[in-house]
């Protein structure tokens, strides 16, 4: 499954996570993604990009193999 979209640390995540847990291969887009700044529990807001680093590089890890728009391998 390919996926992109919005709100990283949400719905991409859910999507990523839920995709991988049924045992499908997971191609992330990052460079089709993006984040939105988050507070975190101790009040400190925490920038878009680091929200966007932090949770490609949680999801690369266990659930997904990040690429780019220019990696992927469309059908013909």
């Amino acid at each position: 499954m390919i996926v992109a979209g919005a709100a990283i640390d949400y719905c991409v995540s859910s999507t990523v996570q839920a995709t991988a847990d049924l045992v499908f291969a997971v191609d992330l887009v990052t460079d089709a993604v993006f984040g939105f700044q988050a507070c975190g529990p101790d009040g400190a807001v925490h920038d878009p990009q680091v929200v966007l680093s932090v949770t490609l590089s949680s999801l690369g890890a266990d659930f997904a193999r990040l690429t780019t728009v220019d990696q992927i391998e469309w059908l013909e």
